[in-house]
């Protein structure tokens, strides 16, 4: 009698079926550990102080500022910074008041230039490169934050960030900034190609 074709044995597989859900738990961990990589992220990032000058709000808005002014500006920050106080030496405060803004375009960390850019904004407010009112407020508070900061800042967050330096009546000039004031006249003539100072 011949045996019965649907009654054959069948060869049984060793191993066993795989889920059905694989890729949906390969998903969840993948999920899980990019969750878990942002949440350390945030954590670490929120913990992390600004240890630079620059920073610093205050500081970074305006050399920022200066940054886009002076793109092309070839360096070397110290050339500039000399230049500036050449210039305030010879009573050109505008263009101390430029090469001081270059100077810090290049190298937003050099605190003695923010001190001169601070002085040389209360006294030539008319500059082009002069910090406004909020501006110096910004430095004023960043330059706080930092240690060993002169005390004159103190004097100057109160008395000077935020007077108009328009007005007619203006109180004397802040301690830190009486070297710069003191016995200089403003150069107001016109220079020509051959009388002008070459930038560095």
């Amino acid at each position: 009698m011949a045996e019965n074709p649907e009654r054959s044995p069948q060869p049984r597989e060793m191993r066993p079926k795989a889920a059905g859900h694989v890729w949906a738990w390969i998903i969840v961990a993948v999920g899980s550990v990019i969750f878990l990589a942002i949440a350390l992220w945030v954590i670490v990032a929120g913990k992390t102080q600004v240890e630079t000058l620059a920073g610093r709000d205050g500081v970074h808005v305006v050399a920022s500022r200066w940054a886009d002014r002076w793109a092309q500006a070839p360096g070397p920050p110290a050339a500039y910074r000399l230049s500036a106080e050449t210039a305030e030496k010879e009573g050109d405060l505008h263009e101390a008041m430029r090469y001081t803004a270059m100077a810090l375009a290049l190298d937003p960390e050099d605190v003695s230039s923010w001190y001169r850019a601070l002085c040389l904004s209360l006294v030539v407010p008319d500059h082009d490169m002069a910090m406004t009112g909020a501006e110096r407020r910004g430095v004023v508070g960043a330059l706080m934050t930092m240690d060993g900061a002169d005390p004159g800042l103190e004097e100057m967050k109160d008395g000077w960030v935020g007077y108009d330096l328009k007005a007619v009546e203006r109180p004397a000039l802040p301690a830190l900034c009486t070297q710069i004031g003191a016995g200089v006249e403003l150069k107001t003539q016109r220079q020509t190609l051959d009388t002008m100072d070459v930038s560095p």
